[in-house]
């Protein structure tokens, strides 16, 4: 075993007189060695000591930072970035004969480069280090490469040992055996005796937010190898430090011989975002200090809730409620492993032309991660996951969909209700256990989708109507519904005031062009504030707000008795009240959600579920005095067309209804009425209208 008591970690080939200002490739090793026994920070041997925490684990593998690299010898440092693939062996060389037989790896972190879009790759990248970010949307099985091919005579004893380089590459065999004595044998693979090493394919998708409008997001293939698999799932974030590279597609035609597919061999990764789905950002002393006095503001609240889209007339208590779900909950995990989500889900429902969309996209926006996606073209692979077959192997890859690549930030669905039922069903996992469970192909697994869901819909009937009640308008089944934390109705009432205020507002936003620059501006700070909050803030609530929850929601059970509401009230809807006043105290920083906090999650929810539940439309009681009056005519003229014991066609009596005058969709509802009534005096009518409608 090694020996990692002495203060050298390894001795470095040198007597002492090593030319540090030019690095060849007979130096470059020791130089390397010298850096790891000697480089400090902060008074410590960190290499050493992460050799030593390493080892001591049972990890053999050396993660070192080039921007250390570059401090201590900037020569060395620029050698490894322009010709890895010269350098990069010579410096695992270094560690051979310290390390026996060891399978050691040496893998990097770039911090001081600014990663790149997949797009931004050039030819004159190839054979360079590169620093490049992305989403991981799928990876293969861990398979096995050969690092030493051992190969045998077909026809004599002779042997050989062929070192095979990492990446797309293959094995190339002698052509003949050149043994003395004439031998023309060939040489084939002795599999027992080759040394090999695990690796896994991963490909690379641009991120969402950096995709232009109009354009595909790019994608490009990704080689890892030994302690670099199985360390990024589908739907992870990465800054991958890589070696770009080019290989042979198997399935190129002839005429395109000469062009060759770029990919990226991977030396190390930085995750950018954690387990815990939350953006890994880094912020400065004087920044988090800055933070901090913002969070200190009197109106705090009430200003975050105007800053979300100002171009948007009103709307307050969505506005309010959307900066809610921007910051979110307290995600927690339970004593058996079970796991409680912390992300609030929205829903606007209501008439066209409301600015539903516009939020969305504003949110998509200013979220830490934020994607957008439209029902009517999403299906449910799409949303949740899909398994490919690749062509060339065959082997199938799961490739991560909206919900997977929006893990820890939001997803924004429009046209919520144009989505197929079977679609919708697929999302009720990911919006409530925050997982996606796929059995598909023989591949059955569960991918993390720790998202909160912002949708938008229209009514059953395309603009919200004040004569029907909300079940009916509402199409949505309650599995759905009861997973949205807040539901909010969006009217577009006919106002002369208000819609001169809306006009008055639009008109100069549009006039005063220097919004634009401000707005853009402040949605950069309202973003680094929002990432800041989520991943240094996780509130949980005081004794006095569990106790007012708790009232509240025991009065909505009762009142619930006597109700058939389209959204029951359930221990759903007691958590969503919890993640709203945890969301309410991480705004401010706050170490503990108070009584002020649990009475505006209240109030926030009476404006939106329960009043979603109790509307009938803002026409209020005169619209159903009025409705009631209207089906009660429609029922007497009912009556007088089919008297009892007599049968009329029912698109007669619509027809002849509608020519006195009478709305469709309330002869109908008149004979919805009648078809329910248990009155022994209608027992024609109601046995008629049910066997014909």
């Amino acid at each position: 075993m090694t020996d990692f008591s002495s203060n050298k970690i390894f001795a470095p080939k040198t007597d002492g007189n090593v030319d540090l200002s030019t690095i060849t490739e007979s130096n470059a090793g020791t130089v390397f060695g010298l850096f790891i026994n000697n480089f400090k920070q902060d008074n410590q041997y960190i290499y050493k000591d992460q050799m030593r925490s390493h080892f001591a684990n049972g990890l053999y593998y050396l993660e070192v930072e080039l921007l250390h690299l570059s401090a201590f010898n900037d020569n060395l440092h620029n050698a490894i970035i322009n010709t890895p693939n010269t350098y990069i062996p010579l410096v695992k060389e270094e560690f051979k004969e310290f390390l026996k037989d060891i399978p050691f790896q040496v893998t990097f972190k770039w911090s001081i480069a600014k990663p790149i879009n997949i797009r931004d790759l050039k030819a004159e990248d190839v054979g360079k280090v590169v620093c490049v970010k992305g989403i991981i949307i799928n990876n293969s099985r861990v398979s096995v490469k050969i690092e030493k091919a051992y190969i045998r005579c077909s026809l004599c004893p002779k042997e050989e040992i062929i070192h095979v380089n990492p990446g797309f590459t293959g094995i190339t065999l002698p052509t003949r055996c050149n043994n003395e004595g004439g031998c023309k044998g060939s040489f084939r693979v002795v599999p027992d005796k080759c040394k090999y090493y695990d690796q896994q394919t991963l490909k690379l998708q641009e991120s969402p937010e950096t995709v232009t409008t109009g354009d595909m997001p790019r994608t490009i293939l990704m080689y890892s190898d030994r302690y670099l698999v199985e360390r990024t799932p589908p739907g992870t974030r990465v800054n991958a430090v890589a070696i770009m590279s080019t290989f042979h597609s198997s399935g190129a035609k002839k005429s395109d011989s000469n062009i060759s597919q770029p990919y990226l061999r991977v030396i190390g990764f930085e995750i950018t975002n954690d387990g815990s789905g939350r953006s890994r950002i880094e912020f400065s002393s004087s920044e988090e200090n800055e933070m901090r006095q913002f969070a200190k503001q009197k109106n705090l609240y009430k200003n975050i809730a105007e800053s979300i889209d100002p171009a948007i007339y009103g709307c307050e208590d969505i506005k309010k409620a959307l900066a809610c779900q921007l910051f979110g909950g307290s995600a927690k995990t339970l004593n058996d492993g079970i796991r409680r989500r912390g992300d609030i889900n929205v829903l606007l429902l209501g008439d066209p032309s409301t600015a539903k969309s516009q939020l969305l996209k504003f949110v998509e926006k200013v979220a830490p991660i934020g994607v957008y996606t439209s029902g009517k073209g999403s299906s449910a692979a799409g949303l949740t996951a899909c398994v490919i077959k690749e062509p060339g192997t065959g082997e199938f890859y799961l490739e991560g969909g909206s919900m997977v690549l929006a893990d820890g930030g939001i997803v924004c669905i429009d046209e919520f209700d144009k989505m197929r039922e079977q679609d919708r069903v697929a999302i009720h996992e990911a919006m409530e256990q925050q997982t996606i469970s796929i059995a598909k192909a023989g591949i059955t697994t569960v991918l993390n989708s720790r998202t909160s869901v912002l949708a938008a819909a229209n009514p059953l009937f395309g603009r919200y109507d004040d004569f029907r009640s909300p079940a009916e308008q509402i199409d949505f089944q309650t599995t759905i519904l009861s997973r949205f934390d807040m539901i909010f109705i969006v009217r577009d009432l006919v106002d002369k005031d208000r819609d001169q205020r809306i006009a008055n507002h639009v008109l100069n936003h549009k006039r005063d062009s220097t919004k634009n620059t401000q707005d853009e501006s402040s949605i950069y700070k309202l973003k680094r504030y929002i990432a800041f909050a989520r991943s240094s803030c996780s509130p949980r609530l005081s004794d006095d707000a569990s106790e007012f929850l708790l009232n509240f929601y025991v009065q909505q059970r009762e009142a619930s008795k006597t109700e058939d509401s389209i959204i029951p009230i359930t221990v759903r809807q007691l958590e969503a009240l919890i993640r709203i006043s945890e969301s309410l105290a991480k705004m401010e920083l706050a170490d503990s959600a108070t009584l002020k906090h649990a009475e505006e999650a209240v109030r926030l929810f009476k404006s939106s579920t329960v009043e979603a539940i109790n509307s009938h439309g803002l026409g209020g009681e005169l619209a159903l005095a009025s409705m009631s009056k209207d089906l009660q005519n429609i029922e007497n003229e009912i009556l007088k067309i089919t008297p009892i014991g007599h049968t009329t066609q029912v698109e007669a009596i619509v027809s002849n209804l509608e020519n006195a005058g009478f709305k469709r969709h309330l002869i109908e509802k008149a004979i919805f009425v009648m078809c329910q009534r248990k009155d022994m005096e209608y027992k024609a009518q109601r046995r008629f209208i049910q066997r014909n409608r």
